[in-house]
């Protein structure tokens, strides 16, 4: 559990605090409460049509998203959506 915290220290200073977190079916739940916690943000499932992050396992990018930083096997990337852009 601790290197679920580690990572989730890691990437949550680059999560902007009004974008939401959307977590994959099948991402481990392990790693994706500490970030939520971290960031005072509740997870979601159902990708919003605005900007949004992804929280899921080191692998093949969202479509239209880009990688913010790998940690610890996760990953977190930023996908653009109308009224907001990537940053």
């Amino acid at each position: 559990y601790r290197a679920f915290e580690v990572a989730a220290a890691d990437l949550a200073p680059l999560a902007r605090p009004d974008v939401p977190l959307v977590v994959p079916e099948g991402t481990d739940r392990r790693f994706a409460y500490p970030l939520a916690h971290r960031v005072e943000r509740l997870l979601v499932e159902r990708r919003p049509d605005g900007p949004h992050y992804i929280v899921g396992s080191v692998g093949a990018a969202p479509p239209s998203g880009h990688l913010v930083r790998e940690s610890g096997g996760f990953a977190l990337w930023r996908v653009g959506g109308a009224g907001g852009g990537d940053r």
